[in-house]
């Protein structure tokens, strides 16, 4: 334990750069891949202004975001080419030879990958989301062509006991088609009202936003009757901002901020809706544990199955290693939504499973 608890030696940056240096290579390699392949999607729906000007600064946009999503790839296949080198010029050989324990050199090995998590999740909470919703926002005025931007569902948001859906939002922050019901304490529908346009208006004390709803039609429930009103103008105050709902309209929530997640779960419409960002939360905040888990379970199998395999091979072991990792990852998340499960036990369960199997493959591999 001394021995890993010390600061890093010769040997250790030794296996620091050429980790460093092969997932710095395989993130730039995917990431130009990635762009190949997105630019060509982008061309092949094309409709309206949306040419390959437009599609190339789409691509562009979201670059930050698909950084972050590589990262964990590029960790792992990063940590087993660059193992894979050293081992090819007989350094870990002698770096084993020297005592040198298995652990320390895995160790080693995870250091750069988690600090270009880092970075990525740095990136993630600050430049891509804003980033992404500007790429999404000229996507979809240019594709449609319209002065309006719309969603399949609209735009749902949730101000204690009031659940808001407007259909459209314009270039200018204008919601429109708004419809508001208002619920009592036991979730029952007490009121509703219906309004052409929303426009915002001014920021108050507490940080809401107040907005303007014109050609108003509502409804209450009073003394055993619904009574109708109608007005040219109502104020509507609301933790909702234009920049809040659009993200929301357009960007799924994996690609939002933590901050935006958690408010997101706090305003949730419906228990449906408050685990799908619960599920993007959690997703998010184990992203670190994932890269560790990865390069573990490889490193695991690159001195133990794979030790005397060529470095094609070990590459190819590590892409359907990631991949049959994302997959289930990517299988339970909607069983997770489907079957009321708890996010944090669907997403935490393969992580720790897997953990525990990279755990007992190299504990198997550093035995005599």
């Amino acid at each position: 334990m001394a021995r890993l608890s010390s600061m890093p030696d010769r040997m250790d940056r030794l296996v620091i750069a050429s980790v460093l240096r092969a997932v710095v290579i395989v993130l730039a390699a995917f990431l130009v891949l990635d762009w190949t392949l997105s630019l060509l999607d982008e061309l092949r729906g094309r409709s309206g202004v949306y040419g390959f000007r437009e599609a190339l600064l789409f691509v562009v946009l979201t670059s930050p975001r698909r950084i972050w999503e590589l990262m964990p790839f590029a960790g792992l296949l990063g940590a087993l080419a660059g193992l894979s080198v050293l081992a090819a010029r007989s350094e870990l050989l002698v770096m084993r030879s020297s005592g040198r324990s298995l652990w320390r050199i895995v160790m080693a090995a995870m250091l750069p990958c988690l600090i270009l998590v880092l970075v990525g999740a740095v990136l993630a909470e600050t430049v891509a989301p804003w980033t992404e919703s500007m790429a999404q926002t000229r996507k979809a005025l240019a594709r449609g062509g319209e002065p309006e931007l719309r969603t399949r569902a609209g735009f749902w948001h949730r101000d204690g006991n009031r659940v808001t859906q407007a259909l459209a939002m314009d270039p200018e922050g204008h919601l429109i088609g708004i419809s508001q019901f208002d619920l009592d304490a036991e979730g029952r529908l007490i009121g509703w009202r219906e309004a052409r346009r929303a426009r915002p208006r001014e920021v108050l004390g507490d940080g809401r936003l107040r907005w303007q709803l014109e050609d108003v039609r509502s409804q209450r429930w009073v003394a055993d009757r619904w009574h109708l009103t109608r007005q040219e103008h109502a104020a509507w105050d609301s933790t909702a901002t234009v920049a809040g709902l659009r993200a929301g309209a357009l960007m799924a929530p994996e690609r939002l901020r933590i901050s935006e997640l958690r408010q997101r779960i706090a305003a949730a419409a419906d228990a449906h809706e408050q685990r799908r960002h619960r599920l993007a939360l959690w997703q998010r905040l184990s992203q670190p544990l994932g890269v560790i888990v990865l390069v573990l379970v490889g490193s695991g199998f690159l001195f133990g199955p794979l030790r005397e395999r060529s470095m094609g091979i070990r590459l190819a072991a590590g892409v359907a290693l990631g991949l049959g990792f994302r997959i289930i990852q990517d299988l339970l998340g909607p069983v997770s939504l489907v079957y009321g499960l708890s996010p944090a036990l669907v997403v935490l369960t393969p992580l720790l499973l897997a953990l525990l199997a990279g755990g007992l493959l190299l504990r198997r591999a550093a035995a005599p």
